[in-house]
């Protein structure tokens, strides 16, 4: 929960086999939380033991992206974009 109170919960999945999903995939495919800082936010979340599923990339429409799973196999994003 953040200081603001807003919350963002994922439920543990149970055995229900997990479709194959892509970031182009319609629908629920990635959570994408916005960061100040790629190279910071990276740093700090591999000093908690995450582990990347891919480089920085470029992000359609400007900006850097780059992904990771959860320990449930839920794709998480992190994004970076230019302030206007």
């Amino acid at each position: 929960r953040a200081q603001d109170g807003t919350m963002i919960e994922v439920m543990p999945c149970d055995d229900t086999k997990r479709p194959e999903r892509t970031t182009w995939t319609p629908g629920w495919s990635h959570l994408v939380l916005r960061v100040a800082d790629m190279e910071k936010a990276c740093a700090y979340l591999e000093s908690k033991g995450v582990e990347f599923a891919n480089e920085i990339i470029n992000a359609i429409g400007g900006g850097k992206v780059r992904n990771f799973y959860d320990p449930e196999g839920n794709m998480l994003q992190i994004a970076w974009r230019e302030s206007k």
